[in-house]
């Protein structure tokens, strides 16, 4: 694990002045304090940064060329199967010379090309350079645990790394806002994939490959994975037994590592199932961390599944001091990133880091297992909706949605009367979109940010409006806000943060599962059902922490210090993207207790501590 970075010349083969891959490689010295390596070669610079969790050997230091010279790349990650693959790269006759993961990375990609893509097992962000094609791959694993961002120069030079920040600091790109980016970020509290905050660096998405070849124009990045939801008749029972199976086999093979491994605890099922599958499988004591910030309630959840399963627990019960890290953790990000439980996530990642080197987490659980309370609320509008014809249903339902107000059946009948998309796309935003649009210049009012969702409705090939969900969550939602959380935050306290419920194997039966053992009453079905005979009463029923909400909670969300906070910042009103007379109207109104604008307010707070730290 660690960090990339490269320069592709896509016109030819021109001398690369090393000092800009330095720059790019220490501007990632946080993500791999443990060394450093470079290839450079005519028209090509690829730098790497290594975070010390596995003992690479002798001859893995990276970038790594395979035998005979065939490919060289650069690897950010970890390929959990990769002994199956070196059995197999023996038997195609390959002769590996370590017993690191990343050469038969990149003997399989010399073998295969992008074909090898869907053997993989693991999180990864990779730059596979083929001389004798001339080309660069650039490479995001299935979910986007590992991220990569790429951007071209005006004289034809492909620049990609992990961290955006690293591409700003050769000077050769522009630092140029986009204003739909900000509308987008308004709305979701991260910028979608594939924009960034900045008009001239695109994020590559997850599941997709992008290949340039010297002397022709940079092409699209293609989709090389995709999930497939269709749903397959399954027996309950064997369901459940399916999926203890498959985490078992998943937490065993990430689990693997030449440093103590640990797991995050928050006091909901899914950190301690994972706990639960160590124990069960004989391996050595979990750490088991808990940051400040958590209510009672978690910590006492946290500590009694630390102690069911024999793992040693440490927490942290300092104050949290929201502003004495805000600076930081506004930085580590890079663009701006309003999700509020960054602040209480990037303490829990600090305190892990002084027991453990690397961390199991529940990332993604929520979504591959229908866990989202949203989930219902969707599928109940999508009934609704069908139910009546849409040029009835606006009028219809949109008039009960009003008297109804902001109670539940008020705001399943206000989304039905919309179209499915819109609807949705409201329950994921963190800022409402009326609210979000009175915020903004008069310019970016008309930027439509539920079109991210759109597109995905559009292209999941189904009608179903659980499925649908589900696919724009782990198209948006999943890395741009849960595993961007995760990955930043861990990285920079030299932590690796890995996530079985993402395992391929795991995550595609999930996405087999009928609606009946996704969603019933409330989600997770089957994965509770599953882990009944593995943990309390209490731990199924536990609610998701609400130590994601601490942030705002203890910056004064409910009083006037957020709204002071925000005042008293200027960068915000000298970027020009905001209507400053709206936003002192909505601090006023939040400061006097005449609505809660609190996420609204934190959001434009982190804008600004973005603009600062740039």
């Amino acid at each position: 694990m660690g960090g990339i970075a490269g320069i592709f010349d896509l016109r030819g083969e021109r001398e690369l002045d090393p000092g800009l891959l330095k720059r790019m490689t220490d501007a990632l010295a946080h993500r791999g304090p443990a060394g450093q390596g470079r290839h450079l070669a005519p028209g090509l610079a690829l730098g790497h940064r290594r975070l010390a969790v596995t003992a690479p050997g002798p001859g893995g230091e990276q970038p790594f060329t395979s035998g005979g010279g065939r490919t060289t790349i650069a690897f950010d990650g970890q390929i959990y199967n990769h002994a199956e693959l070196r059995a197999e790269l023996a038997r195609a006759g390959r002769t590996l010379r370590t017993r690191c993961d990343t050469e038969v990375l990149a003997e399989l990609v010399d073998l295969r090309g992008p074909d090898a893509l869907p053997a993989l097992i693991g999180m990864f962000a990779f730059a596979a350079y083929n001389p004798r094609e001339d080309s660069l791959l650039l490479v995001r694993d299935r979910f986007g645990e590992k991220p990569l961002y790429y951007a071209e120069t005006r004289d034809g030079l492909l620049l990609f790394a992990s961290e955006l920040g690293a591409l700003l600091a050769t000077g050769l790109i522009a630092a140029l806002i986009d204003g739909e980016a900000v509308a987008d970020y308004l709305a979701y509290g991260y910028v979608p994939d594939p924009g960034t905050i900045y008009s001239t660096v695109r994020r590559l998405p997850a599941g997709h490959a992008l290949t340039a070849r010297r002397g022709q124009p940079l092409a699209a990045p293609r989709r090389w994975f995709k999930l497939d939801q269709r749903e397959a008749a399954i027996d309950p029972d064997h369901a459940a037994h399916t999926l203890l199976e498959r985490l078992d086999r998943a937490v065993a093979r990430q689990r693997v590592a030449d440093v103590p491994v640990g797991v995050l605890l928050s006091g909901d099922a899914t950190g301690a199932a994972i706990a639960s599958s160590m124990a069960l499988n004989g391996a050595r004591a979990t750490v088991c961390a808990l940051g400040t910030g958590a209510t009672g309630g978690e910590r006492e959840a946290a500590a009694q599944a630390a102690a069911l399963y024999g793992a040693d627990y440490h927490t942290d019960n300092s104050e949290l001091d929201v502003e004495s890290v805000l600076p930081e953790v506004a930085r580590l990000f890079g663009e701006p990133f309003a999700d509020s439980s960054a602040v209480p996530a990037y303490l829990a990642c600090r305190l892990a880091r002084r027991h453990v080197a690397v961390v199991l987490s529940g990332s993604g659980a929520d979504v591959m297992f229908a866990g989202y309370d949203r989930y219902g609320q969707a599928q109940a509008e999508g009934r609704l909706r069908g139910g009546m014809p849409s040029a009835l249903a606006r009028p219809f339902f949109g008039g009960l949605g009003s008297i109804l107000g902001p109670l539940t059946p008020g705001a399943v009948l206000r989304g039905a009367a919309e179209p499915a998309a819109a609807a949705y796309a409201r329950s994921v935003f963190l800022v409402p979109p009326r609210r979000a649009r009175a915020l903004l210049a008069p310019g970016l009012r008309e930027v439509d940010p539920s079109r991210h969702i759109a597109r995905v409705f559009e292209e999941a090939g189904t009608d179903e409006p659980l499925l649908r969900a589900q696919a724009a969550d782990i198209a948006t939602w999943l890395p741009g806000r849960t595993l961007m959380k995760a990955d930043r935050l861990s990285a920079a306290h030299g932590l690796e943060r890995r996530s079985p419920f993402l395992d391929p194997e795991l995550a595609t039966f999930a996405a087999s599962l009928p609606r009946t053992l996704r969603w019933q009453e409330s989600g997770k079905v089957l994965l509770r059902t599953a882990l009944a005979d593995r943990m309390t009463e209490a731990q199924l029923d536990a609610p998701r922490p609400r130590a994601v909400t601490s942030a705002l909670a203890r910056f004064g969300a409910g009083g006037g210090h957020l709204a002071d906070a925000l005042l008293a910042r200027t960068s915000w009103r000298d970027s020009g993207f905001f209507d400053e007379a709206a936003v002192a109207r909505c601090a006023k109104a939040h400061k006097r207790g005449r609505a809660d604008y609190g996420q609204a307010l934190w959001s434009m707070v982190m804008f600004d501590a973005f603009l600062e730290a740039a």
